[in-house]
């Protein structure tokens, strides 16, 4: 019997794979045997393949450049035949209130977040459709459920997110191409450590304040997007699940950092 869960022998793209919750997935779908190209602007991204070996490939491209998603789609499609899946994981944290954000700022959230997303999913259809099968998983974030203050391009962009992957979902589903997306809340990764050094104590505080009594780590959310990935979750189309440990659950934050005896 087929396991549902099996990812190996297939071919992936992650975006967003030089580090952070990108970089997890990256890993995890390697180590089941799938084949990944990995894709982020950072140079280092070669080194990470270098470490995967064979069954990675790396990509230094800015994926708000307009042709940057064909050219993958085309060297993949060229050196593996095919395309099973995609991870849309790179982003943009902007910072700012509807005052303070400038032009620029918002072009950019909008741009990474968004546009850079939609060319992904663009690329990678039409080899999905010719297949009759894929899964698309495109990274939100808990603040595009529900805001926070002075990140307006940030937070919108991310409820963009959770848009577009309802309507590719509604628009291929009945072609076999299933898109959902994953709204991860506090995750510890090096964007999160950087806002540390920044922000003494923050870390701690989004632990405490969270249900489970920690912060996720990319691993937990790699795990999920595997099982996205899989056959396992072939039902699961148009759907954003949120990662975070009950924080969106709760009306209030928990007022101890102990679970009661």
């Amino acid at each position: 019997m087929t396991d549902p869960f099996r990812v190996g022998g297939r071919v992936y793209v992650v975006t967003g794979a030089a580090t952070g919750i990108g970089e997890a997935i990256a890993r995890e779908l390697v180590a089941a045997g799938a084949a990944v190209a990995l894709v982020d602007i950072a140079p280092k991204l070669r080194g990470l393949a270098a470490e995967l070996g064979d069954q990675a490939s790396a990509h230094v491209v800015d994926i708000v450049e307009r042709d940057a998603a064909r050219a993958v789609v085309e060297h993949v499609l060229a050196t593996r035949g095919r395309i099973d899946g995609l991870v849309n994981s790179a982003g943009a944290v902007v910072n700012g209130t509807a005052l303070t954000t400038t032009d620029d700022d918002w072009e950019r959230a909008m741009a990474v977040n968004v546009t850079g997303t939609l060319r992904f999913v663009r690329a990678v259809l039409p080899p999905m459709l010719d297949r009759g099968r894929g899964s698309v998983i495109n990274l939100g974030s808990v603040v595009g459920v529900r805001a926070r203050e002075d990140g307006i391009g940030y937070i919108t962009a991310k409820a963009a997110v959770l848009g577009l992957t309802r309507s590719v979902a509604l628009d291929f589903g009945r072609c076999g191409v299933r898109c959902n997306s994953v709204s991860p809340g506090a995750v510890d990764t090096p964007m999160l450590r950087a806002y540390e050094q920044r922000n003494p104590g923050s870390l701690q505080r989004l632990a405490d304040t969270n249900y489970l009594g920690r912060v996720g780590t990319g691993t937990e959310i790699a795990h999920l997007c595997r099982f996205l990935l899989s056959d396992a979750s072939s039902y699961l189309n148009g759907t954003d699940i949120v990662i975070d440990g009950g924080a969106l659950a709760a009306f209030e934050p928990p007022r101890s950092p102990t679970a009661p005896r």
